[in-house]
């Protein structure tokens, strides 16, 4: 019992990414949207900052489910997203 430790989750870059995308397209389960934003990010301050900001597009009403229970995103959260996507590859570019 003393080496078990706690699960916790750990994304890469590229899933946020994923996220993300499917998230503007109206692919993505609400589910896994409540799974993103409501788990710290505690191994990248930077991935952590990108899920603040998508809770606070859930808390401000920005995004919601549609009737399939797809996240559905308003146009200002769309914008939000697509910025964030593109902070993203920027980052990733940078470290190559």
């Amino acid at each position: 019992m003393a080496r078990l430790r706690t699960p916790h989750y750990q994304v890469t870059k590229q899933h946020v990414i994923s996220i993300l995308q499917r998230a503007i397209d109206q692919q993505l389960d609400i589910s896994e949207w409540h799974i993103f934003i409501g788990l710290p990010i505690q191994h990248d301050p930077e991935l952590e900052q990108v899920r603040q900001t998508c809770q606070h597009l859930d808390d401000t009403q920005q995004v919601k489910p549609n009737c399939e229970q797809k996240l559905q995103c308003n146009e200002q959260a769309v914008e939000e997203i697509n910025h964030l996507i593109d902070q993203l590859k920027r980052q990733g570019e940078l470290q190559c």
